[in-house]
């Protein structure tokens, strides 16, 4: 045989050994944390991790945490956190170093927000890398119409659920869908209802968040045996992720003015159903002003929410469009009904020239909501905010800092 024949078997030999060794090591890592919890879905998978994640921590669980969202992050079991470092686009690979690394601080739980977009890696997340021990399931959406389906029936069907596992959702369709097979295989289905919350039990939140959220994690503490005082306090505690909806007051020298930042829902009907429960809990007056941000390649995203806030244009007193690509934005937004004396183009500017475009259209309302997307221009807005509020010596500035970055 040629040498290059041997060079080559010895070198396939050896990257088969290693990938075997990490293979038997990531198994043991996984035999080590007895509770293992896979949070899909289309929205509220970074909530719900961090909800559960801090339940766990307040019932006295070591928990790694690990959220996607915004912002990628680590949750220690001591409730810090740190960004997740990459070199290039997300992958799976990340699970297994993180399932490592819970193994070797002692972790007694891992709560995972799945990070694949792809049906098919989905799936390797849930039946090789986590295993979970409860997969939650928060809710199917349009949104990867792509890759996932493009009705809730099929993006439903494509987030998957362990064989004969445990399966926790506030979305009756995820049910519907995944109830027969799952309790074929001899597993279990949990359905939750945020509505059947007593709106007094979200007092004291850190900020606000959907109830639907707050019934899944509830549920999830149930299912592990978790007194209910204890959970709500774990919720009570647990910290919002970069970009969560928040209602925050913007010191400004023309008077102060109050920012619903709904930025990171990114689908109308999860960005109406935040704006509702921010209405509700913090006693928003019905009409308020709309910034809506746009992204050059979104703007079939941009049509959906034009069609949505086609239907509630009355709960607004201007509806902003900034970003790139404003004036077709703006031509979606009149094609779908929206009326004409409604709409202001933000155009491409600044975040100081677009804030000085919106403070004057806030003198009926004083109230701003932000969606659409955060991705780029909302980003940098919410960080000029950031930014103003730490140069300025207002009281609670830390505080609105933190909030907005």
């Amino acid at each position: 045989m040629p040498k290059a024949f041997w060079v080559v078997l010895a070198t396939t030999a050896a990257v088969i050994a290693g990938l075997s060794l990490e293979w038997r090591r990531h198994r043991r890592a996984l035999a080590s944390i007895p509770i293992r919890i896979h949070v899909n879905g289309t929205r509220g998978k970074s909530s719900v991790t961090r909800l559960i994640a801090s339940i766990l921590r307040e019932q006295g669980i070591r928990t790694v945490a690990k959220t996607t969202g915004t912002a990628a992050r680590i949750i220690l079991p001591d409730g810090t956190e740190h960004a997740i470092p990459r070199d290039g686009p997300p992958n799976v690979g990340e699970l297994v170093r993180t399932m490592r690394r819970a193994d070797r601080l002692g972790a007694h739980a891992v709560v995972f927000e799945c990070m694949a977009v792809d049906p098919e890696l989905q799936q390797v997340a849930e039946d090789q890398m986590v295993r979970p021990t409860i997969t939650v399931i928060t809710n199917a959406r349009l949104d990867h119409t792509d890759t996932q389906g493009s009705n809730p029936r099929d993006i439903a069907r494509a987030f998957p659920v362990a064989n004969g596992g445990t399966l926790v959702t506030a979305d009756p369709l995820v049910a519907e869908i995944h109830g027969p097979r799952v309790r074929w295989q001899g597993g279990e289905v949990h359905l939750t209802d945020g509505a059947l919350l007593d709106p007094r039990s979200l007092d004291g939140l850190r900020y606000f968040e959907h109830p639907d959220n707050v019934a899944v994690a509830l549920e999830v503490a149930r299912l592990l045996a978790i007194p209910r005082s204890v959970a709500m306090a774990g919720i009570r505690a647990a910290s919002p992720d970069p970009g969560a909806g928040a209602v925050i007051e913007i010191p400004d020298p023309e008077g102060p003015w109050t920012l619903v930042n709904l930025f990171a829902a990114n689908d109308p009907q999860s960005t109406f159903a935040a704006l509702d429960t921010a209405r509700t809990s913090f006693g928003l007056p019905r009409r308020q002003v709309l910034v809506f941000t746009s992204r050059a390649e979104r703007m079939a995203r941009t049509s959906e929410f034009a069609t949505a806030i086609a239907g509630r244009q009355t709960d607004f007193a201007k509806i902003v469009v900034w970003g790139a690509r404003s004036p077709a934005a703006l031509r979606r937004f009149r094609a779908r009904g929206v009326a004409g004396h409604l709409l202001v183009d933000g155009g491409s500017r600044s975040p100081k020239e677009f804030t000085e475009l919106l403070v004057p259209l806030l003198a009926e309302t004083r109230i701003c909501v932000g969606m659409g997307n955060i991705v780029g221009t909302g980003q940098r807005w919410l960080e000029h905010l950031a930014d103003r509020v730490a140069s300025a010596e207002w009281p609670g500035a830390p505080d609105l800092e933190e909030a907005l970055h």
